[in-house]
């Protein structure tokens, strides 16, 4: 009878936490926040802010501090660029590199000694070498093509071609009532 009622008792647990485990989680979507780069004609240095809005006039920027509007006629060019994209790259590119290094040093340790002091004679010393200056060389190659990728667009100062941009600009700008940043 203690069997039954233990047996039971778990195939009741069993069900319940599985039931309990296979709902589907309700989570938002993670917004991707983009930080424009703008030139300006009456300023040397570029304006860095999150693009917050694009009306077909004015471009918004936040800052931590604000928020600021600036005007199609002063505005010589826009680079858009993904926040964080630099340090996911080298994230990336150090894991891959990390794993190909450890990969080729396994492959290409053996027992006979050579005489390169700065790689240990056995294999986990080669693999572990091998995983290291991996991931240095990835990580550097990684934040060179994060940094790279942008997207500009040439304004001019002039108002009509700002207006043409508009839309495509839009799509970079955060979503109507967004309060993360």
């Amino acid at each position: 009878m203690r069997a039954t009622i233990n047996s039971m008792l778990a195939a009741t647990a069993l069900l319940v936490s599985s039931t309990a485990f296979c709902q589907k989680s309700v989570k938002p979507p993670k917004e991707k926040i983009y930080n424009a780069l703008v030139s300006v004609s009456t300023q040397q240095r570029k304006i860095v802010g999150v693009l917050k809005e694009v009306d077909d006039s004015t471009i918004h920027l936040i800052f931590r501090d604000g928020t600021v509007r600036i005007h199609a006629r002063v505005i010589n060019s826009i680079v858009i660029k993904r926040k964080g994209n630099v340090g996911r790259g080298a994230l990336l590119g150090s894991l891959t590199t990390m794993l190909v290094g450890g990969f080729v040093a396994f492959a290409s340790s053996d027992n006979t000694c050579d005489s390169n002091p700065c790689i240990g004679e056995s294999g986990p010393e080669r693999v572990i070498a091998g995983a290291v200056l991996g991931a240095g060389i990835g990580a550097l190659i990684g934040m060179g093509i994060g940094s790279a990728a942008k997207a500009k667009v040439d304004i001019g100062r002039r108002p009509e071609m700002f207006r043409r941009r508009a839309e495509w600009l839009s799509q970079y700008a955060l979503p109507p009532g967004y309060v993360g940043y």
